[in-house]
């Protein structure tokens, strides 16, 4: 009886675990750093400070996060041969695409570089709505991962 984890087991392990960090740093963006945006929508000034420094931090972040989660579960269900593991595969997948295709760094030029007070108020709300969706797919790709981790008699 061995207590030490297979490797399959602890890819598994890990795939839940980045899984678990998407779906707590995107819970942060989405309970606290949108706050703060939205608390400073009405100052541009302050905004187009703000602005420039987080985004591209968030990014870095989540761009090889996103993709190791990404990884992770692919691999657990190469090793498990089990297709549940690709519902998290699809989660990580579906936040990055969604990301790209409505926070792009293209549409998000009024934060970046400032603009007028109303344009940054108004695309700050905006912006603010746009992060919550992914907080949806980064709870099916966790409670997936949750679910597909099986306890075993020792």
């Amino acid at each position: 009886m061995t207590l030490l984890p297979t490797s399959r087991d602890a890819i598994a392990l890990g795939a839940v675990g980045l899984s678990g960090t998407v779906f707590g740093s995107l819970a942060f963006v989405s309970f606290v750093d949108t706050r703060l945006l939205l608390s400073l929508s009405d100052k541009p000034g302050v905004l187009s400070k703000v602005f420039p420094v987080w985004w591209p931090h968030g990014r870095d972040f989540m761009a090889p996060l996103l993709i190791g989660t990404a990884a992770s579960n692919a691999l657990a269900y190469y090793l498990t041969k089990n297709a549940g593991w690709l519902i998290s595969v699809g989660s990580a997948i579906s936040i990055a695409s969604y990301t790209m295709a409505f926070m792009k760094e293209a549409t998000i030029d009024p934060l970046m570089s400032g603009g007028t007070a109303a344009e940054v108020s108004s695309f700050t709300k905006e912006f603010c709505k746009r992060h919550h969706p992914r907080l949806f797919f980064a709870l099916v790709g966790l409670v997936n991962g949750l679910l597909m981790l099986k306890p075993r008699a020792l």
